[in-house]
């Protein structure tokens, strides 16, 4: 009885202390301001590296002072790159890219003094930890062995095609090749191998052209004062298909050849190329479209396309028909007049244009 009441007086009174001591900890609380409120922050999507010794995670704040954090995962070591964005490892985990922004003042200076608004490329060495930073990169693309780097660079304003400069950056050497008027680029699968679509605002120049950063050669597939689209390698393998715009007067869209190359790391890859016009088992009224993407079937013996039905240009009604058109009309009867009422009649009324002047009138009072 008597531990009972001890322990129950006890109790007691520490309750009442932490009851009495309550009101004084919470006046010593500071309030939260609105500035305290913008640096909240939002744990965004994270990124592991290929060997699992990276973590790179996105940091969001209210007040959009963003960040990027770079976590080793077996220690306490972090990079935090400011309003760094789509963090990227290459594939054998020596090197991270990320994208880098400005901040929201920042951006407000460049566009009041009518400048376009520009991310950079930044580049961290995970095994030396050097950083460094490239700018005016739009988008960027490591090769599937980890040794390379393409960087694209944002289009000029003033530029009509879509072709931009794309440097392919050597890692280990620190070494450029820059190429010019790039509308398309894709790295090869499994291999060293980038492909590159040439888009020059003259067509000047344009083709497909696939690049060997570790032997430096350069080898032209196609070229012709066309468009080239739609880039894709064969899985695991040096086999590419891109489609090739043809253009005809008589239709409103856009048809395409298909060509396809194998074993681009050959000597002499074998090129093939599907023209719908000769092809007899290619439906005449089809064509093939840009918006599907080209795909190869695991053997590489098939490439997969849309097709669409075609689309003609309306014929004009004010252009006359040529010679030997309506041939197989009946003969009406030479000795009946034509109906000067009929659609003939009307269409040629409203193709023709009046040269001559509205006569005006005049009204004397006298």
């Amino acid at each position: 009885m008597v531990r009972s009441m001890v322990w129950g007086a006890g109790a007691g009174l520490l309750f009442a202390g932490l009851v009495s001591a309550t009101p004084l900890a919470a006046q010593d609380k500071p309030t939260l301001t609105e500035d305290d409120y913008g640096k909240w922050e939002r744990l965004g999507p994270a990124t592991i590296s290929p060997d699992g010794d990276w973590l790179a995670v996105s940091i969001s704040r209210v007040n959009d002072e963003n960040e990027l954090r770079i976590h080793r995962t077996d220690s306490d070591s972090v990079v935090v790159v400011e309003y760094g964005t789509r963090p990227t490892f290459s594939e054998d985990g020596r090197w991270l890219a990320y994208s880098v922004g400005m901040s929201e003042a920042a951006r407000e200076a460049a566009r009041g003094r009518d400048q376009p608004v520009r991310n950079k490329l930044g580049l961290l060495n995970l095994e030396t930890g050097e950083q460094s930073t490239r700018n005016e990169i739009a988008t960027f693309g490591f090769s599937s062995n980890g040794g390379y780097i393409a960087l694209q660079r944002y289009k000029p304003e003033d530029k009509e095609s879509a072709g931009v400069d794309v440097i392919v950056h050597d890692l280990a050497e620190g070494t450029d090749m820059l190429f010019g008027n790039v509308s398309e680029m894709a790295w090869q699968d499994d291999g060293s191998l980038i492909a590159l679509v040439t888009d020059a605002d003259d067509q000047v120049g344009n083709g497909v052209t696939v690049y060997d950063p570790e032997t430096g050669r350069i080898r032209p597939l196609d070229t012709d004062e066309a468009r080239y689209r739609e880039l894709s390698w064969r899985d695991d393998a040096d086999d590419l298909v891109v489609y090739k715009a043809v253009a005809d007067e008589a239709f409103e869209d856009t048809a395409h050849v298909v060509l396809a190359w194998t074993e681009l790391e050959a000597d002499r890859p074998t090129r093939r190329a599907l023209h719908f016009e000769d092809n007899p088992s290619f439906p005449a009224s089809m064509r093939v479209v840009e918006h599907r993407s080209p795909q190869w079937s695991e053997d590489g013996a098939t490439i997969f396309m849309g097709i669409q039905e075609r689309i003609p240009v309306p014929p004009d009604p004010c252009v006359e028909p040529s010679e030997g058109d309506g041939g197989n009309e009946e003969e009406g009867d030479p000795d009946e007049a034509p109906d000067p009422e009929g659609d003939s009649g009307d269409n040629g009324a409203d193709c023709e244009e009046d040269d001559e002047d509205t006569p005006g009138v005049e009204i004397w009072h006298t």
